[in-house]
């Protein structure tokens, strides 16, 4: 417990002394990286949905959504990421510093804890691995629509591995366990999604894989194209 309380005194002394002097004044001030070449329009616009979602969790979560820009248009805060999976924590590192309008991208804290807890429901299988698993999932899920295809992906090629590697102790419990666990990220990642499938519904947000963007199934062949590119 006293090793405990030292980590996070000294994690609270760095952090004061990385950010000086942002702490004297953190409602009247922000910090940015100036990046000659990314504009502050992202970097105001994360900044805001922050702002956002702390103050509509705290005071009206069903509302949510219902942000307060383009009134009288509903869901407006779909019309961007939500990020709700940052809400809970928001640490430092220098790529972080760097890049605070890319923070979308940023949100892998995650990743490793839904792999550690799969890991830990898988041995032990114990109710709290499934609680700890069900929590690390949904906040990565909800960091972003980058991290929610990113989790998925993971998911569909480590929990085949991992259950053929855990067969001789995979029960009716284990199993269990396990799909409640994952059924909580799932549950949550369509609920939040249904802003943005309406906004959809009404051509108010754009089908991003038609046209000339670059959608998912691409992926496999721009890879390839780069491996064969730079190869040596």
């Amino acid at each position: 417990m006293i090793e405990a309380v030292l980590v996070v005194l000294a994690y609270a002394g760095l952090t004061l002394w990385w950010l000086w002097p942002l702490p004297t004044a953190p409602a009247a001030a922000a910090l940015i990286a100036h990046d000659p070449f990314v504009g502050f329009t992202d970097y105001y616009l994360v900044l805001w949905i922050l702002a956002w979602g702390a103050h509509a969790l705290s005071r009206s979560p069903l509302h949510l959504f219902d942000a307060n820009v383009f009134h009288p248009a509903p869901a407006s805060l779909a019309f961007s990421e939500h990020l709700l999976g940052h809400q809970p924590l928001f640490a430092f590192c220098p790529w972080r510093y760097e890049t605070t309008q890319q923070f979308h991208l940023l949100g892998t804290q995650y990743l490793p804890l839904v792999v550690l807890f799969a890991e830990r429901l898988l041995e032990r299988g114990r109710r709290r691995d499934a609680c700890f698993l069900a929590v690390a999932a949904s906040l990565q899920v909800l960091s972003s629509v980058y991290f929610a295809f990113a989790t998925v992906l993971l998911l569909a090629g480590y929990l085949p591995l991992a259950l053929v590697r855990w067969r001789a102790r995979l029960d009716l419990r284990r199993a269990t366990r396990l799909a409640m666990a994952l059924a909580v990220p799932a549950i949550l990642l369509g609920a939040t999604s249904l802003p943005y499938m309406r906004l959809r519904v009404a051509r108010l947000i754009p089908v991003y894989w038609q046209g000339n963007a670059l959608g998912v199934e691409h992926a496999p062949a721009m890879v390839w194209r780069l491996l064969t590119t730079f190869s040596v």
